[in-house]
């Protein structure tokens, strides 16, 4: 074979070689929907995915804080809900009480239902939501509420979750102020439990039960105003969790674009053009047909020969 007939041989093969991997490349576009389907298809466009797909890992991680969050709050709130039930139910046999509409027998089951509802209300103090006691605050992996004198063991910091990067929103009550109020009455004093602000409301309880069982109406009377201190600490403390969620839903509706944005870059860079992709291979398909006829010319023998 001359020089120039080993020229076209080499053009006319080389050029069926590239048309193969070019229809080949279509092929598997078409096939995946991906334009990248390895490494080698595009590395700059691999950096740059790869940079994206781990930006949404983290906004996944974030994603997983926030409804975790929710869920620590809207727990804590129902447990606190249910509080000022226990408060209203309270004060209505308060009321009764002095208005003078119980005999003996009626104070004494007054006296017993109060006691009742102080447990009640030690067993939310004590709530439990995916593993944490949620008004414990650092030391949420036991009681934070002595279930007998309601005692406080656990402390007034609150969980924080991280929902972006650097930032932190915290997702639990401050237990303390929601139910003994200033942190520092004496608790070995059984009158120091409330000042101008706060209630200690176990103590509170505590101190109606006993005047209910002893009819002292006077001291019974004087619970009233503690009473309303102590519903207005519990809907304090919902409204600052009130707060919390509107900032977790605030954090939510960010983390939403930004996800929707980070899952478009990565279509934009990974997904191929399937209308252009088929249209390119109908075209390579024809590129092909026509480079193995031309080959065939060449070499005046058929091209199978040397594939």
């Amino acid at each position: 074979m001359r020089v120039s007939e080993k020229l076209n041989y080499w053009t006319a093969t080389r050029n069926i070689a590239e048309n193969r991997y070019k229809l080949t490349q279509a092929e598997e576009m078409v096939s995946t929907g991906k334009r990248i389907n390895r490494p080698s298809d595009d590395p700059i466009g691999v950096q740059k995915l790869q940079g994206f797909k781990n930006m949404g890992e983290r906004l996944d991680y974030f994603q997983h804080n926030i409804e975790r969050g929710q869920m620590l709050l809207e727990g804590s709130d129902s447990a606190l809900n249910e509080a000022a039930s226990i408060l209203i139910r309270a004060k209505e046999l308060t009321l009764q009480s002095i208005n003078g509409t119980l005999n003996e027998d009626d104070r004494k089951g007054a006296a017993q239902e109060v006691r009742g509802l102080k447990s009640m209300l030690t067993g939310l103090a004590n709530t439990v939501i995916d593993n944490v006691y949620v008004f414990g605050g650092y030391k949420n992996a036991t009681n934070p509420f002595n279930t007998q004198t309601g005692e406080c063991t656990g402390d007034s910091n609150m969980l924080q979750v991280e929902v972006g990067n650097g930032v932190k929103q915290a997702v639990t009550a401050n237990g303390m102020n929601a139910f003994i109020g200033n942190s520092a009455f004496n608790d070995s004093d059984p009158d120091n439990y409330y000042n101008g602000d706060t209630v200690n409301i176990f103590k509170m309880l505590n101190n109606l039960e006993e005047a209910l069982v002893n009819d002292e109406t006077e001291k019974v009377r004087a619970e009233l105003s503690r009473l309303d201190m102590a519903f207005k600490q519990i809907n304090t403390t919902r409204s600052d969790m009130g707060v919390k969620m509107n900032r977790l839903d605030i954090s939510q509706t960010i983390l939403e674009k930004t996800k929707e944005d980070t899952e478009k870059k990565i279509k934009e860079i990974e997904d191929a053009d399937i209308v252009k992709v088929i249209s390119d291979f109908t075209q390579y398909q024809k590129t092909l047909q026509s480079s193995l006829v031309a080959a065939t010319k060449v070499t005046n023998q058929s091209i199978l020969n040397y594939i």
